[in-house]
């Protein structure tokens, strides 16, 4: 990741040399993933990644305080229920440079890229660093609320799991948005949606991520599926998403 604004147009020498479907499409993908490293910059990485990890530090050690015996159920709900989608949102945004997604992915198809696998290089590195914010964040506010209390490393662990799917999940959401409407705004609907509509268990709320990572994170079940079902559930809809977002970057 480079800290200057890098240009969303491939540098000259370096299209693809080999002739073949298969290198030129591996290549696209390696540049979808270097160009949303680059457009988020190391600078705001850094600093999406320092402030969501005071900011859940910060709700553990109330937690602790206020809820001694809920505290980490309720540290971990808010981690992925609030933390994860907004951290997300704010790195899908830097990686498209607050544009519709086509405009990361055109510069490139010009020189024969697949725009397909250009699409999944930018989601590839994207939920990489979603989800790096998502564990050292977890990491730090799970052990401020367990402190000396046991337990500590197998909660970090299944967490750590769900972050993943989470991070996948809102990845493809969020980049699916910016594929409607101009300048990316339809990732500010799917933000929206998800934060008004997600934080209930009824047949609504099921295809967001949010119900389901408030029910992993200990609250209740979305329509009483089970922790696997909701795991499942939650895949699908990251699954899913990257589908459409594939569907729509036409070559």
């Amino acid at each position: 990741m480079s800290s200057s604004e890098p240009s969303l147009t491939p540098s000259a020498g370096s299209e693809p040399r080999a002739p073949g479907p298969l290198p030129r499409s591996l290549l696209a993908l390696s540049w979808g993933c270097r160009a949303a490293w680059a457009n988020v910059g190391l600078r705001p990485f850094l600093a999406t990644l320092a402030s969501v990890v005071l900011a859940l530090a910060g709700v553990a050690t109330i937690a602790r305080y206020f809820a001694r015996d809920g505290a980490v159920d309720a540290t971990v709900s808010i981690a992925l229920g609030l933390g994860l989608p907004l951290a997300t949102f704010n790195l899908v945004r830097r990686a498209t440079c607050s544009e519709n997604i086509s405009l990361v992915l055109v510069p490139f198809g010009r020189i024969g890229c697949s725009r397909r696998a250009l699409a999944i290089g930018v989601f590839l590195g994207t939920a990489t660093l979603a989800l790096v914010v998502a564990l050292a964040s977890l990491g730090v506010a799970l052990a401020v609320a367990y402190r000396e209390t046991p337990g500590f490393l197998a909660d970090l662990v299944t967490s750590s799991r769900v972050a993943a799917l989470g991070a996948g999940a809102y990845a493809s959401l969020f980049l699916l948005g910016t594929s409607y409407f101009k300048r990316g705004r339809g990732m500010w609907l799917v933000l929206a949606l998800d934060l008004l509509l997600g934080g209930g268990a009824s047949a609504i709320s099921a295809p967001f991520p949010r119900a389901h990572l408030t029910s992993l994170g200990g609250g209740e079940a979305v329509l009483g599926l089970s922790q696997r079902q909701s795991s499942a559930a939650l895949a699908m809809v990251g699954l899913l998403a990257l589908l459409w977002l594939v569907a729509r970057a036409r070559d």
